[in-house]
């Protein structure tokens, strides 16, 4: 897969959630807990992607990519600009080349705040 360097710039947090007390109501509220964080490249699908995607009921999916790393994995949640995501899939390139990249899906995750 050809990438251009300068197509990461984007950073991408990785990271749990955890359950905090909200100061003002006492009550606890899961609340993204980033653990590392990564350069990333937003992935841009194609038509006919699209149409498969929207399909799949997955429209409001999108894909970034990372150099591989094997801690990124499906139970992470994943924080990109103000949203949080949830990791549907993780296509990882476990080649012997010297640049090797993931493709990682993501959905908005419903029920963590940022």
């Amino acid at each position: 897969m050809a990438i251009s360097p300068y197509s990461f710039n984007r950073r991408v947090q990785f990271g749990t959630a955890k359950s905090l007390v909200n100061k003002k109501t006492g009550g606890t509220v899961p609340t993204f807990v980033p653990e590392f964080k990564r350069y990333c490249a937003i992935r841009t699908r194609t038509l006919n992607q699209q149409y498969l995607a929207i399909q799949n009921d997955m429209k409001d999916s999108i894909v970034v990519v990372i150099r591989h790393t094997p801690k990124v994995n499906e139970s992470l949640l994943a924080k990109l600009g103000d949203k949080v995501y949830q990791i549907i899939d993780i296509s990882p390139d476990e080649s012997n080349n010297m640049n090797t990249f993931d493709l990682i899906t993501m959905t908005v995750a419903e029920k963590v705040g940022g």
